[in-house]
C-alpha cells in the first residue's frame, strides 16, 4: 500500500463510511432489482428482465426517495 493510500484511509470519516455503505447497499439492490439490465458490468447474469409495472416503478421511486433522504442526512462538512 502506498503512503498516499494510507493517508486517504486515515482521513476516512464516519460520514464517508456511511456513504460507502449506502452505495454498496444500493449496488446490491440494483443488481437484485434490475437483473440482466446491468449484467454487462460483472459476471452475474440474472434470468429475468426488470419488472415495469406501475407498482414496481412506485416501489423503486420510494426506494430512491428514501436513499436520497439518507444521503441528505449526512452532513457534507463531515465528509473527507
Amino acid at each position: 500500500m502506498t503512503s498516499s493510500a494510507t493517508q486517504v484511509e486515515a482521513k476516512t470519516t464516519p460520514a464517508d463510511e456511511r456513504v460507502r455503505a449506502l452505495a454498496e447497499a444500493e449496488w446490491v439492490w440494483r443488481k437484485n432489482e434490475f437483473g440482466n439490465a446491468i449484467s454487462w458490468i460483472d459476471d452475474d447474469v440474472a434470468d429475468r428482465l426488470p419488472a415495469v409495472s406501475p407498482a414496481a416503478q412506485q416501489a423503486r421511486a420510494e426506494h430512491w426517495h428514501a436513499l436520497r433522504d439518507e444521503l441528505d442526512a449526512i452532513a457534507r462538512d463531515e465528509l473527507s
